[in-house]
Formats: C-alpha cells, structure tokens, sequence
C-alpha cells in the first residue's frame, strides 16, 4: 500500500489524514484508498459509513479519554492534541 498525504495542508490535518486513512487499511475497507485535500475538507471515494468510522476511530487514536477531562474548550483540546478543531467537536457529538 502507498499512503500519500498532501505536505501543503496543516500538520494537524496531516495527522489526521494518516490516522483516518490507517484505519481504513486496518478495517478492510477497501484495497486502495485516495484521498486529497481542498480546503481542509478530507474527500474518499468509499461509502459514507466507511467514513464515518474511519473518523470516530481516527478521533480515539489522536485524543485521548484524559484530554476530554482536563481540557477546559474544543480550543484546548485542540491544542493540547494536536488535533484538527473539527475532529474534537465530532468526538463530543458523538
């Protein structure tokens, strides 16, 4: 497998591109797996309930349960992970 992540984006985006595509890799989900960025808004061409799990894992694999209890705000947990602000708030909704 070849894994490219774009080294124009965010580096916290980066992360998290590898995470989400890794667990792609580890579910099975599809032989090879494309992805590109626009906008900081990740695009895959496997179905969105691939998707979404893909997400809710990356999300584990990059904050940990302790960040939730000591951060104070979404910003913070951010920061303190090194996570990109939209994948703290998927984690909370869900």
């Amino acid at each position: 497998m070849i894994m490219q992540i774009n080294a124009a984006i965010v580096e916290n985006h980066q992360r998290m591109a590898l995470a989400y595509e890794m667990v792609h890799l580890l579910n099975g989900d599809v032989d090879t797996v494309y992805l590109w960025a626009e906008r900081s808004s990740f695009r895959g061409w496997v179905d969105q309930r691939q998707e979404r799990r893909a997400s809710l894992s990356a999300v584990h694999i990059l904050i940990p349960p302790w960040a939730i209890g000591q951060c104070d705000s979404v910003a913070d947990i951010s920061l303190v992970c090194d996570a990109p602000v939209e994948l703290v708030e998927l984690l909370i909704e869900h």
